[in-house]
């Protein structure tokens, strides 16, 4: 908002230094952007918030000026006198939209004589950046600037049937404006029109073909209420901003639109002569409600960190013309002013004893406290999973956690793992087609499956971590668990490698064991347990399943129950030196039952108590022609290392021979030669 110093003093005669006064402004939250001298006057641009449309006027910084100040508020009284002849009998308004424009006054004045303004008035308006243009202009611009309410002159002969008609813009309708600039307007839009055109965009910018000329004779003066959203969108679309529409942007008081248009009718007939027709044309919507609030006076302290006496926020409040409904020893119950459209809360009140309080009374150098808690186990454990399965090429995705009726016996598939029966039915459920809770992460997969198939994306690679829904026998909700779905269109090894990626970067599980389940939901599946808990589980979906949910291929899945990955999660990675001696590796091949896994075999091994085994690793599974029926060989690689010394040859030897027989003992396995 841009002034000047003497202007200014015309509403409140502050006696306050320059710099002071400046310093002033900046610490009730009107920070001066700059100030320099214009003659024997100094200019000043003080910086606004979007939420203070009071402020961008003289009257309502001099009102600011007033509550520190404590000199009183100098507002122009207007005394417009009028002819017998009413205004009604000259012209109409008609307004077909009260939601964008609750409110809409016009005033005439006859055998106006335009021309160059007085030179106080254009002083006034070329000291803060204003081009004077002739007398009558010049005057809306004043009383804009002076108490913030836009206010547009047209030239009256050159409506036609001379009446006003406030409506939405009709689809293609365009309008030359006044920087001689042609806009296409859209129907959402709303003008300012003649019996036959738009004559002005409403709140943005008038029309050229009825601006005020040199041969102006008489004058229709709007002053209107416009809805700040409507204002702002057109302007946006248009590309087109003016003083007005920044205003009507953030809003501006409904009281002051007649009493702008008395003040500049005045104005007029006093500078450019001519006459004020009776009355005012004023069509009424809706008014925007009185906001009345409270202030508890035990909330200072506790807000601000000081203690403000009772009686000084009083009368803060009452200098910034808050009305005082009631009051108590506890709290004040007040008016807010209409022009305030800031305050609506008891911190909005309590912001305003803050600013004209001083801030500069505020102890900034008092030490505050702040505790430093540690992130739950849970929440680290997440953002781990997250980065981790992200590094193997998985993309995080959020999924509904409802389901359709479970019609499909493939529901019994998934829920069962967990121990469920169906899914959980919601009782008023948001979209009936989806009235069940979940019991697993995989029909939401699923679904993201399909819809990344339907648009071209062939495989996927995806991950969340969330609840399903669980029967509870203790009482009428379901149990919640949460779970880590994985979901990728790779081969069921590879998603197997991702998971034991996972509980190895993770410090889990020292052993997962892998064992084979069957379910008419999938063709390949594993359920996972460590020290015999069911930690989890993994399969491909069958070809039933894949046909079902519209599939083109067959993805793998994998279940993890989150709980049980917290718990097993190492809290604390351990430091583990690197070895000093060298390893020894010794190969295997033995040939067993074709119906023993290879996890039985290499826990067997692990588990045997051979201080120095360090690895296991298998190398190759073989089953043919070679070997008898209903036999496969193991081929694997076992690696020996002591943290004492360098290993002999005997002590390698020493501790084959004993996985060997052990070997012998638990599967009957024979070394294939």
């Amino acid at each position: 908002m841009k002034i000047t110093l003497n202007w200014l003093k015309e509403y409140v005669a502050h006696g306050i230094p320059r710099e002071a006064l400046l310093a002033k402004l900046s610490n009730v939250g009107l920070p001066i952007e700059e100030s320099r001298p214009v003659g024997d006057d100094t200019f000043v641009d003080v910086e606004v918030t979007s939420n203070r449309p009071d402020c961008l006027s003289l009257i309502g910084i001099a009102r600011e000026v007033s509550a520190f100040s404590g000199k009183p508020l100098k507002t122009p009284k207007v005394d417009c006198k009028t002819s017998k002849e009413k205004v009604a009998a000259a012209t109409s308004v008609e307004t077909r939209d009260l939601k964008l424009c609750p409110r809409y006054t016009a005033r005439v004045v006859r055998g106006v004589k335009v021309g160059p303004s007085p030179a106080w008035l254009a002083a006034r308006l070329d000291a803060i950046g204003l081009r004077p243009v002739n007398n009558v202009v010049d005057i809306t611009n004043f009383v804009l600037m002076e108490c913030g309410q836009p206010l547009h002159a047209f030239d009256f002969d050159k409506l036609v049937e001379k009446r006003i008609v406030v409506r939405r813009a009709k689809a293609g309708e365009t309008i030359t404006a006044i920087d001689q600039k042609k806009y296409e307007l859209k129907d959402d839009m709303l003008v300012i029109a003649d019996a036959a055109r738009a004559v002005a965009v409403a709140g943005v910018m008038g029309g050229f073909d009825t601006e005020v000329s040199d041969s102006t004779k008489n004058i229709l003066l709007e002053s209107a209420y416009f809805d700040p959203l409507s204002i702002r969108r057109t302007s946006k679309a248009l590309k087109l901003s003016s003083d007005s529409s920044f205003r009507f942007e953030r809003g501006v008081d409904w009281d002051t639109v007649d009493w702008a248009s008395r003040r500049a009718a005045a104005l007029i007939a006093e500078i450019a002569g001519g006459e004020v027709l009776g009355g005012v044309i004023d069509v009424k919507g809706k008014k925007p409600p009185v906001v009345r609030t409270s202030l508890r006076f035990a909330r200072l302290p506790v807000i601000l960190g000081v203690d403000v006496p009772k009686d000084k926020a009083v009368r803060i409040l009452k200098s910034l013309n808050f009305k005082i409904l009631s009051r108590t020893a506890q709290k004040i119950r007040v008016e807010v002013p209409p022009y305030r459209r800031d305050v609506e809360r008891e911190i909005d009140l309590i912001e305003e004893v803050a600013r004209h309080y001083g801030y500069d009374k505020f102890d900034i150098e008092k030490p505050m406290s702040i505790a430093v808690t540690q992130p739950a186990k849970e929440h680290e454990v997440e953002d781990r999973v997250s980065e981790i399965l992200v590094g193997c090429g998985c993309s995080e995705v959020v999924t509904v956690p409802f389901v359709p009726a479970p019609a499909q016996s493939t529901y019994a598939g998934w829920a069962s793992v967990w121990g469920g029966k169906i899914p959980f039915p919601v009782r008023n459920p948001i979209n009936k087609e989806e009235s069940y809770m979940r019991t697993s992460l995989l029909p939401c997969f699923l679904q993201v499956k399909r819809h990344n198939e339907n648009h071209g994306v062939a495989a996927i690679s995806i991950f969340e971590i969330s609840k399903i829904f669980l029967d509870n026998p203790n009482g009428p909700l379901p149990e919640e668990k949460q779970v880590v779905g994985i979901l990728t269109d790779g081969d069921f090894f590879e998603l197997k490698g991702i998971l034991e990626t996972l509980f190895a970067a993770l410090k889990t599980w020292n052993r997962v064991v892998f064992e084979p389940v069957e379910s008419l939901f999938f063709d390949l599946g594993a359920k996972m347990t460590s020290d015999n808990m069911l930690i989890g589980w993994i399969c491909r979906i069958s070809e039933q399943t894949a046909t079902q949910f519209d599939l083109r291929t067959r993805p793998c899945y994998a279940e993890i129950d989150f709980a049980a990955l917290v718990k097993a999660a190492a809290d604390v990675a351990k430091y583990k030196p690197l070895p000093k001696f060298p390893s020894v590796e010794r190969d295997l091949c033995i040939v067993l039952n074709a119906d023993i896994p290879w996890d039985k075999v290499e826990n067997c091994v692990a588990w045997s108590g051979i201080q120095i085994l360090e690895n296991v690793e298998l190398i190759d599974v073989y089953s043919g022609k070679q070997l008898p029926a209903g036999k496969k060989s193991f081929a694997f690689r076992i690696t020996y290392r002591s943290d004492d010394g360098t290993l002999t040859s005997e002590e390698v030897a020493s501790a084959q021979d004993f996985i060997i027989n052990r070997l012998k003992e638990s599967f009957a396995a024979e070394l294939r030669s």
